[in-house]
């Protein structure tokens, strides 16, 4: 009996946060903006205020590989970002079978834009050599791949 009055009058607490306008509009739900990023972006002066960003790439090109958990993906060697995977995440082929990842393959990457950690860290961490990890270390960003999808591969 108690659980139920301390409902009651939860519900009672709560029923000003319930009401709905009587506009008769119909509520739905919202998803928050995510603003357009391009690879490219992310290698102008533009890159900073991309931290902390929601980012999608499609159908970019995997150009490397570090062998622990991160591709490289861009439009050539010289234009590339380095995308990590938490151990959790496994890149996928678009039905959802788990897909290997090689150098050539198109993917489509779902990550958040991250200040790149230190060149230790790089190479420790994902096996970035060591140019790579100085340069990237110094002022790069990183993309922290949430999902990875093969979306063309070389092995088809």
């Amino acid at each position: 009996m108690r659980i139920s009055a301390f409902l009651l009058a939860l519900a009672l607490l709560c029923s000003p946060l319930l009401l709905l306008p009587v506009t008769g509009q119909v509520l739905a739900p919202t998803v928050a903006s995510v603003a357009t990023i391009n690879i490219a972006d992310l290698f102008s002066n533009k890159k900073e205020a991309l931290v902390g960003q929601p980012i999608t790439l499609r159908s970019v090109q995997v150009q490397d590989k570090t062998g622990r958990d991160a591709i490289w993906v861009g439009p050539s060697p010289q234009q590339m970002v380095l995308v990590t995977m938490p151990s959790i995440v496994r890149p996928l082929y678009p039905d959802g079978r788990e897909a290997r990842v090689e150098k050539g393959d198109l993917v489509t990457v779902n990550g958040v834009v991250q200040r790149a950690p230190l060149a230790f860290q790089l190479r420790e961490a994902w096996g970035v050599d060591r140019t790579q990890a100085e340069v990237l270390g110094e002022n790069g960003v990183i993309i922290n791949g949430l999902r990875v999808e093969v979306t063309q591969s070389r092995r088809k």
